[in-house]
């Protein structure tokens, strides 16, 4: 399983310094413009009001009340070890903020240099890829794949509601999700080994 992990890992870098040099030598990649155009032209009020309720998931206030309230829960378990587990997961919105300083990209609105990664997906990927993890390993039946499914749902929905409201060009919701992957697989190895321990 650790050779399987460590393999994956290397992958996901490997994808995320391409896409991250990439990023910050061009502000627009060749897929950018036309993926958010096919985005953008859908004009259905149901789908719109989806990418904007998404994306407001996102904002660091709901997004930390999130996981402090996550992080409550199991606590009040006495699971000592997730609730750090959840509450570790705020570092997602330091990675995202230390890669854009970086890499310094335009965003689609040329108002702000912090484009590249997106944010939103970065924390959404560590934060409900974390939490559907635990609900693998510690819940079961009806209630496990309710928060599984809505983890997972919310994780595929962050990326295109950020290109659906102008927020990110396509690539940079990609770098988001491979970062956060990155990020999401390390805290995880973390939480694995010190359950080891303790």
């Amino acid at each position: 399983m650790n050779r399987l992990l460590f393999f994956l890992f290397a992958i996901l870098l490997a994808a995320a310094v391409g896409l991250s040099v990439a990023a910050s030598d061009f502000a627009v990649l060749p897929m950018d413009l036309r993926i958010a155009e096919e985005l953008q032209e859908e004009t259905n009020p149901v789908f719109g009001g989806l990418m904007v309720g998404v994306s407001e998931v996102g904002r660091p206030f709901v997004a930390m009340a999130l996981m402090a309230a996550s992080a409550a829960a199991f606590a009040l378990r006495r699971r000592w070890l997730e609730a750090v587990l959840l509450v570790s997961t705020i570092s997602a919105f330091e990675v995202s903020s230390l890669l854009k300083r970086i890499v310094a990209r335009a965003r689609p609105t040329l108002e702000a240099q912090d484009s590249f990664p997106s944010g939103h997906v970065v924390i959404f990927m560590v934060f409900f890829g974390a939490l559907g993890y635990l609900a693998w390993v510690h819940l079961s039946g009806y209630l496990r794949w309710t928060i599984i499914a809505g983890c997972a749902l919310l994780i595929v929905l962050v990326g295109p509601s950020r290109v659906y409201l102008g927020a990110h060009w396509p690539s940079d919701v990609a770098g988001g999700y491979l970062i956060g992957g990155i990020w999401l697989l390390i805290l995880l190895y973390a939480y694995r080994q010190a359950r080891t321990v303790l």
